[in-house]
């Protein structure tokens, strides 16, 4: 995977001897138990990101997939909205953030979204899933908001859409 390839390089690049270093005391492990400590040391490298809100940004979006931008972190999180924008350019750096052009909206790569939740939200920051049944509920009431404002206009297939990401939400 070339998304995988690139986390990897970055990680070597910042310190080459301790990071081989750390990849060969996977000692007796099966292939698959390696494969599973690399990654997970690969996604702890990669989530030490300079600021707190950065590295919790990148946990809302593994969770809200769809879309994201700067409006959406402004409510989920209530903050300015320049704040939020300040954050979202922040991470638009990275190589596991997609800009989706024709929607104008963020994305994890779909590889660093199952990263992010299988070692990090379901094995230590959010086992009982509470921070996202927290954030689906603060994206049910955006949704709503969203949906309204586009209601009685001709935009039927912007309010499906919208009505199909807000119901992953309900389904969380």
């Amino acid at each position: 995977n070339p998304l995988l390839i690139t986390l990897v390089a970055d990680w070597l690049l910042q310190n080459p001897r301790e990071q081989l270093k750390s990849l060969m005391e996977s000692g007796t492990q099966t292939d698959v138990d390696a494969k599973k400590q690399f990654r997970q040391k690969l996604i702890n490298n990669v989530l030490r990101l300079d600021l707190p809100e950065e590295f919790l940004t990148v946990w809302y979006m593994a969770h809200i997939y769809h879309r994201f931008d700067a409006n959406i972190l402004a409510w989920i999180t209530e903050k300015p909205i320049d704040e939020a924008s300040a954050i979202i350019a922040s991470l638009s750096q990275f190589p596991f953030v997609k800009f989706r052009q024709n929607s104008q909206n963020y994305q994890l790569h779909d590889v660093m979204r199952d990263l992010v939740r299988e070692h990090v939200l379901d094995q230590t920051e959010d086992v009982s899933r509470r921070l996202r049944r927290d954030l689906s509920t603060r994206m049910i009431e955006y949704y709503d908001i969203e949906i309204a404002k586009i209601s009685g206009t001709h935009q039927t297939h912007d309010i499906n859409v919208l009505r199909a990401e807000q119901l992953y939400h309900h389904l969380f």
